[in-house]
């Protein structure tokens, strides 16, 4: 077995481990149009477990953050070395699809890599933003701003990708109230844990 496929059936199997919602309309998709939506998913979900990290600290989480998108601006190929120097105080208190964002980059197909680069980068600063404002939601523009950073930037990396594979136009819009839909339920189904465990309430005033 190349090391190529061994990679990708890594990430289908981390991809199932962490969304059984995600994985079987993925699984079902063309070969080249799986491993990018399973790569886009796999890189922000990364991003994801470290944000919502119950034990590490703000600081921790903000850094490992704001370190991260650093890595992922960087042009030319992602340093996963940089990137494995980064956590490697944490990897104990990582989940695998974390700590193994490099290898979920290499799955993505060159032609997108960079955008999801790009869209991963842009979700760590937002979370590291919210990380360092202990997610404090006060208004709805507060509730607007958090969603789109965690939810709404998922509906702008399928529009791009959709667009990128066979030249289908969607609506950004649309897309982004796609994933804060998704959020939303979350936010409710998780409203007492939120509280009880973290101290925080992802619903805005009034």
């Amino acid at each position: 077995m190349s090391i190529e496929v061994k990679l990708e059936k890594e990430a289908m199997r981390v991809l199932k481990e962490t969304s059984r919602t995600f994985y079987i309309p993925i699984t079902l998709l063309k070969r080249e149009l799986r491993l990018t939506v399973g790569s886009a998913y796999l890189c922000m979900r990364a991003i994801d477990e470290i944000e919502d990290h119950e034990t590490l600290g703000n600081d921790i989480i903000e850094k490992l953050l704001r370190e991260t998108k650093t890595l992922l601006l960087e042009e030319g190929d992602f340093p996963a070395e940089a990137y494995d120097d980064l956590i490697e105080p944490y990897k104990d208190d990582l989940p695998e699809v974390s700590v193994r964002l490099a290898d979920w980059i290499l799955v993505c197909p060159t032609g997108i890599v960079e955008k999801v680069k790009a869209s991963t980068a842009e979700m760590a600063g937002g979370m590291a933003d919210w990380t360092k404002r202990n997610w404090d939601v006060k208004t709805k523009e507060d509730l607007d701003d958090y969603t789109y950073y965690v939810a709404g930037l998922v509906g702008v990396m399928l529009s791009d990708i959709w667009n990128w594979y066979d030249g289908t136009k969607t609506d950004k819009d649309l897309a982004i109230g796609f994933g804060r839909g998704l959020q939303a339920v979350n936010i409710l189904r998780n409203e007492d844990e939120d509280y009880e465990e973290r101290g925080v309430r992802f619903i805005s005033d009034g």
